[in-house]
């Protein structure tokens, strides 16, 4: 029961993110045309990210600035993961009952006017579905994996698929979009 009404709340909170999100201008963009991108993406101990390093190298090699936020589900973060510039961590502790992420930097992240907003969530999380919501970026992209999804463009994919895959997926249909600029 405390389940149900956890629920309903926090599609309440999405509904109003979405509200207040409704005001952007959508754009399509692709990597040749894009000056900002962003990728939120779920905690994966794993330093050589194959699709992590793929969209770092893109956005270098098109001279793209980059972001990262990661988010840990599982408490405090790992004393070994080292933050750097450009890369936001954060933990489930940083955020409300809601689920709701509580730290500026997170706030600010979704303030951003970015061009791309990539999510490599694989499985419906609420917070990074929050994000991704509230954000303020031009083209939000991300999976179809589960309904309520707030992206401008999805790519099929189930709860196998890799972020590999997904990123070598997305890479070959924005090469196709002309971009809005």
């Amino acid at each position: 029961m405390f389940q149900y009404f956890k629920d309903k709340a926090r599609r309440k909170l999405l509904k109003s993110s979405l509200k207040k999100s409704s005001g952007r201008k959508v754009e399509v963009n692709n990597f040749s045309n894009a000056k900002s991108m962003a990728v939120i993406t779920p905690f994966k101990f794993d330093p050589e990210n194959n699709a992590l390093m793929r969209l770092k190298k893109i956005a270098k090699d098109n001279r793209i600035e980059f972001k990262l936020l990661v988010y840990y589900q599982q408490g405090k973060l790992p004393d070994n993961v080292i933050p750097d510039p450009g890369k936001i961590l954060f933990s489930d502790r940083e955020c409300n009952w809601f689920g709701k992420p509580t730290i500026p930097e997170v706030q600010d992240f979704i303030n951003l006017k970015l061009d791309i907003l990539i999510d490599l969530t694989s499985e419906k999380c609420f917070v990074t579905q929050y994000i991704a919501t509230a954000s303020s970026a031009k083209f939000k992209v991300g999976r179809f994996a589960y309904g309520d999804n707030p992206y401008d463009f999805m790519v099929t994919s189930d709860y196998s698929m890799s972020d590999e895959k997904f990123v070598q997926a997305l890479e070959s249909y924005l090469a196709k979009f002309q971009g809005s600029k």
